[in-house]
């Protein structure tokens, strides 16, 4: 239910579904990018692709980035399920040393891992990746947004940050730190 009817035919995981954006969600991001002119955009940490597929659909190319070798296999798998190979690239490397630029981008996506052994990692410097790398990473393009928790310290985010809070049929389900253009 959460995932919604487009998900029916796609695959996933576990830990995946647990940590999926919401397609609603996703498609409400995508929209923002592509109104603050955003063209090609690097998904780091895309896991099983729904911002990816968002993304795509909202007709922006895009560069899928996940560390895991499986969810990587996954996201492909669910790309090409929806006819959108053409549009996104998955690559299984790491996003901390991804180079967005080098590969055309003009905006950065960044969803930290914020769980692990099915537990929420509170401290945002033990997230994957980490804060500061995350941070780094979304402002190595023009555009960028970090998705994080709702319950985010308003203290993190730079002052040339915009954050944004998302609810979803009424459940508050999480934030969005915009920074650059896109903000």
């Amino acid at each position: 239910e959460r995932v919604g009817p487009q998900a029916q035919p796609l695959w996933f995981t576990a830990d995946g579904l647990e940590q999926a954006t919401r397609p609603t969600v996703a498609a409400l991001r995508a929209a923002h990018f592509v109104a603050s002119g955003a063209h090609r955009i690097a998904d780091l940490g895309c896991g099983l692709g729904f911002d990816a597929i968002a993304f795509a659909q909202a007709g922006m190319s895009v560069v899928a980035v996940e560390r895991d070798e499986t969810t990587a296999e996954y996201a492909r798998a669910n790309i090409t399920e929806l006819g959108l190979s053409e549009s996104v690239e998955v690559l299984n490397v790491d996003a901390v040393s991804f180079d967005a630029l080098a590969h055309g981008c003009d905006a950065t996506f960044v969803d930290p891992a914020r769980r692990l052994n099915g537990q929420r990692v509170k401290d945002p410097a033990q997230w994957s990746p980490s804060w500061s790398d995350a941070l780094r990473l979304a402002t190595s393009t023009p555009m960028g947004c970090l998705k994080v928790a709702p319950g985010i310290d308003h203290a993190l985010p730079p002052l040339s940050a915009t954050t944004s809070w998302i609810s979803d049929g009424g459940d508050l389900v999480e934030a969005c730190v915009w920074l650059g253009v896109a903000g």
